[in-house]
């Protein structure tokens, strides 16, 4: 996985040793080095103990200390203090996806969990990776996030979809996570996000990517678009297709 590490949030590679009867080893995310030509796991990085992995992590930058972001197994976010201690978790779900990996055995907690129905298989599912910014240089981070939205995931060959989505940002008020601003709802299932300056005009946009029409209820024959919304914080709510 790839996470901006405090103090600097710069981007850092980090990776994570299989468990013994799990697919990862809880509580161990490392960051990765290279000596000699060759990839190694270093030092420790602060990861919830129970389900923080290399991809259901981020760090939000906050002028009273950083806080870190986790999503669980039922793609809720978790707020961390910089020292580790829990300090709030949303009820929302947020970030999931299709993308799943077959297990035999009761799934890795920190990514989905689901079991198919009328089958014995577990699949854990791997969560977007979060956003963290400072789109109005105020010092105090917001997390970029995709609320799912379905009255509920559909199934199809061992997977999920989602029919609608909504992109949120979230900032720490002191005691919850807190929208700060969001979308429109998207119809579709949105399967990835970033922020970036597409237009080259110095600005940031957000650009979401999503699949609609039949495709985006694991039947072929659906449609991949690509949204970009203006971040002037006037506009939020315009995309442009």
């Amino acid at each position: 996985g790839v996470v901006k590490l405090p103090p600097l949030f710069r981007k850092a590679l980090i990776g994570q040793r299989a468990g013994a009867h799990t697919t990862y080893d809880f509580g161990q995310v490392r960051l990765v080095d290279r000596m000699s030509g060759k990839l190694r796991l270093g030092s420790r990085i602060l990861t919830p103990a129970k389900f923080g992995t290399v991809h259901s992590i981020c760090y939000l930058p906050r002028p009273d200390g950083e806080k870190l972001l986790a999503l669980d197994d039922r793609d809720r976010l978790w707020t961390f203090s910089a020292s580790g201690e829990r300090q709030a978790m949303t009820e929302e779900e947020f970030n999931g996806t299709s993308v799943a990996v077959a297990e035999t055995q009761p799934v890795t907690p920190g990514m989905g969990m689901e079991r198919a129905r009328d089958r014995e298989d577990f699949y854990q599912f791997i969560p977007m990776p979060m956003v963290a910014v400072d789109l109005d240089s105020d010092g105090k981070g917001e997390v970029i996030l995709n609320r799912n939205i379905s009255l509920a995931a559909q199934w199809f060959e061992g997977g999920r979809t989602y029919s609608q989505g909504e992109i949120q940002a979230l900032v720490w008020d002191g005691v919850n996570m807190q929208l700060y601003w969001k979308t429109q709802r998207i119809k579709g299932m949105v399967f990835g996000y970033s922020v970036a300056d597409i237009t080259g005009d110095g600005r940031p946009e957000l650009v979401v990517g999503i699949n609609t029409g039949k495709g985006a209820l694991g039947i072929l024959g659906g449609r991949s678009m690509l949204l970009a919304y203006d971040l002037n914080m006037e506009a939020v709510q315009a995309p442009a297709q």
